[in-house]
């Protein structure tokens, strides 16, 4: 059930349907998840001060219970969201945009009913959510 939280001081008001489809199959690609799994929020029109600035600037910050591979797929995923950022808010650069990214326990993320880990039979240190039994294939 991955997570994408958009924050920017940029005004989308009228793409942001279209940034959450771009960002949904961007994730759906790189963590090999169905679109339906995928959440995500975007928050424009933040104050961001960043770097003695209030340029455009923003980040993303994802949140998984599989983990987000190993090191060369995770800058790859990063380099995907930043161009696809860059090119949807046509942006010279995108050096002022970060993505952080967050693996969770499935027992960190509650669910109608109990925790992810409740659900799919997992303790969230060493079953299969884990960041360290799950390996992404490319």
């Amino acid at each position: 059930m991955p997570l994408a939280v958009f924050v920017t001081n940029v005004d989308m008001s009228s793409t942001m349907e279209e940034f959450a489809t771009g960002i949904s199959h961007i994730l759906s690609d790189r963590l090999h998840r169905e679109e339906e799994k995928i959440t995500v929020s975007i928050q424009p029109n933040q104050f961001m001060f960043r770097g003695g600035s209030t340029d455009p600037a923003g980040y993303v910050s994802l949140c998984t219970s599989r983990g987000f591979g190993d090191v060369e797929h995770r800058r790859d995923t990063s380099q995907k969201v930043l161009d696809f950022i860059k090119e949807q808010l046509k942006l010279k650069d995108s050096s002022r945009f970060m993505v952080y990214m967050h693996t969770m326990s499935a027992d960190d993320i509650g669910i109608d009913g109990g925790l992810v880990s409740d659900r799919f039979g997992c303790m969230g240190q060493g079953g299969p959510f884990d960041v360290r039994w799950h390996k992404l294939t490319k």
